[in-house]
């Protein structure tokens, strides 16, 4: 699996830090007598070999280096970021541009507690924000069980939160049907070597907003690790469902164009957006399983079903996604996706509809933390009008 990990504006400051890494020139013998001249040159070689070797400490180590080490101590941080560019025939939004930088640390004592703390900016067709991605404390419990407590990656399904954790170039129809961010806590339990791990959690919001007018969802995952190359999991989630303002029904909520835009399949950064009072019940289940077939080649599979409750009749949505991916050599993956959607009710795209997606496309690492994608989509509803789309997309990690 390979590392999925613009605008970077520290590079002044990582120019300083590099510098202060660095080590100064060795002085040179200027006594050294004519007739030894090997030992002109011996210190010429060792000058030369300590340059070489600066040159290539791994930029983190010479930051580590420049910072006190009292900060150092149980530090890491990283920086991600990525360029994404999409044609469709979709006419006037027949094109979507968008960036992200994202910096992470985490600063961990004693291997017991840790502070994580994540900040994104994102820049899609000229709208800029920035946002508080992740924020969050880890504490061991015993010797195996985990309490997590702030703003989190939920990480369910088979497809990563962030685009540096996922192999293609867009998400999935599913994507943005289920939720992508957890507001509250999470202990992780392991039991025993059984190869399951069960994980209570309590959130504020289906949609990891910090909702504090209404009651708390709460939920467990259960992973298993049939094999170290078959794992599967089970998500089931309870909370404060959608319903009718007045009686009547909420237009459609969708803000970003819908799935039948180029904006609605590359933009929706945040998962669900349901933008209706919170009174009844939601509930939502997902299970998802990846098989490692071989080392070089993955099978996925998901299902996923929400329904809510609205003075006393019930809506919903369901959707599947199937996934195959193929390393042709170390550097160069292929990838193929289906999902389907169906949200007769418009609850997740805003519009009443079936909707069907078929991606190829393939990554390939032009060198360590530095890659490409390029991918194919088409998009087809019985309400919409399909889409063709070709995007490529460039990522890097340090």
């Amino acid at each position: 699996m390979h590392a999925r990990q613009k605008k970077i504006h520290l590079a002044a400051a990582v120019f300083a830090l590099c510098a202060l890494g660095a080590p100064g020139p060795v002085a040179r013998a200027q006594d050294a007598p004519p007739e030894a001249p090997e030992q002109a040159t011996g210190a010429q070689a060792r000058y030369e070999q300590e340059r070489a070797d600066a040159e290539n400490v791994p930029l983190k180590e010479r930051i580590y280096d420049a910072l006190p080490d009292a900060v150092a101590e149980g530090l890491d941080f990283h920086a991600w970021g990525w360029l994404g560019y999409l044609v469709n025939d979709q006419g006037e939004d027949s094109t979507y541009w968008d960036a992200e930088l994202s910096l992470a640390a985490t600063k961990s004592f004693e291997q017991r507690l840790a502070l994580t703390a994540q900040f994104n900016l994102i820049d899609a067709n000229d709208h800029i924000r920035g946002e508080l991605a992740q924020g969050f404390a880890s504490a061991r419990l015993g010797e195996a069980s985990v309490l997590t407590i702030g703003k989190f990656n939920a990480r369910f399904g088979v497809e990563g939160r962030e685009f540096w954790d996922r192999s293609t170039g867009t998400a999935s129809l599913l994507f943005g049907a289920q939720p992508q961010d957890i507001v509250g806590g999470m202990l992780t339990l392991p039991i025993a070597d059984t190869g399951w791990k069960v994980r209570p959690f309590i959130s504020l919001d289906f949609q990891g907003q910090l909702e504090f007018d209404q009651p708390p969802s709460g939920g467990v995952k259960l992973d298993y690790s049939v094999t170290d190359d078959l794992r599967l999991s089970l998500t089931n989630w309870v909370g404060p469902g959608i319903v009718l303002h007045g009686g009547e029904e909420i237009e459609p909520p969708y803000p970003r164009g819908g799935y039948g835009s180029a904006s609605g399949v590359i933009g929706n950064w945040q998962g669900p957006f349901l933008r209706a009072e919170r009174r009844g019940t939601l509930y939502f289940t997902d299970a998802s399983a990846t098989w490692s077939a071989r080392p070089d080649l993955r099978l996925s599979g998901e299902v996923l079903l929400g329904t809510t409750g609205s003075r006393g009749e019930r809506f919903g949505w369901w959707g599947a996604l199937a996934m195959v991916e193929f390393d042709v050599t170390d550097r160069l993956h292929v990838y193929g996706r289906t999902s389907y959607l169906e949200d007769d009710d418009w609850l997740i795209t805003g519009f009443y509809q079936r909707r069907y997606e078929v991606s190829l496309g393939g990554g390939y690492d032009i060198f360590d933390g530095v890659e490409v994608r390029l991918e194919y989509r088409h998009d087809w509803s019985d309400s919409q009008p399909d889409v063709h789309m070709v995007s490529s997309h460039l990522s890097f990690t340090f």
